[in-house]
C-alpha cells in the first residue's frame, strides 16, 4: 500500500474491515491561542518579564515545528520523520514543568525551549548532520 511503490489495488474485503478518520490542524492563529492560554497560565507565578514571553514563545514553536516538518519528510529510509502536532505538545509539556523559583527571567525561559525542542526533535533524528540542520 505505498503509493510509490508496489502494488496500488487494494481489495475491498481486506478494506471493510478499516475506516479512515482525518481531523485537520487548526490554523496557527487558533494554535498560538490554545498553547498561548496553557503558558500564560502556568506563567502567572512568574516575574512579568518572564509571563510577557507567551506569546513569542509560542509563535517560535510553531514557526520551528513547521520548518521541521517541513524539511524533514517521512522517506522509505527515515520512515518515522513525521512530525506532527504530538511533538509540539510535547515541547510544551516540558516547558510546563518549570518551577517560578528556578525560572526567574526570560532568557532561561528560552534556554528551556531550546532544550525541549532539541530533546523532542533531535531524538527523532538520525544523523548528526540532520540534528545541526
Amino acid at each position: 500500500m505505498n503509493p510509490t511503490a508496489g502494488i496500488f489495488y487494494v481489495n475491498p474485503r481486506l478494506m471493510r474491515h478499516f475506516w479512515i478518520l482525518q481531523i485537520m490542524l487548526p490554523d496557527n492563529q487558533s494554535m498560538i491561542r490554545i498553547y498561548k492560554t496553557f503558558v500564560s497560565n502556568h506563567f502567572k507565578n512568574f516575574n512579568k518579564n518572564v509571563l510577557d514571553e507567551a506569546e513569542g514563545l509560542c509563535k517560535s514553536a510553531l514557526i520551528l515545528h513547521q520548518e521541521v516538518a517541513n524539511k524533514f519528510k517521512k522517506t522509505s529510509a527515515n520512515f518515522h520523520y513525521e512530525f506532527n502536532i504530538r511533538h509540539l505538545t510535547g515541547i510544551f509539556l516540558g516547558i510546563l514543568q518549570a518551577k517560578p523559583e528556578y525560572y526567574k527571567d526570560a532568557d532561561k525561559i528560552a534556554k528551556l525551549w531550546v532544550h525541549e525542542s532539541e530533546r523532542i526533535y533531535g531524538d527523532r533524528l538520525v544523523s548528526e548532520g540532520d540534528v545541526k540542520e
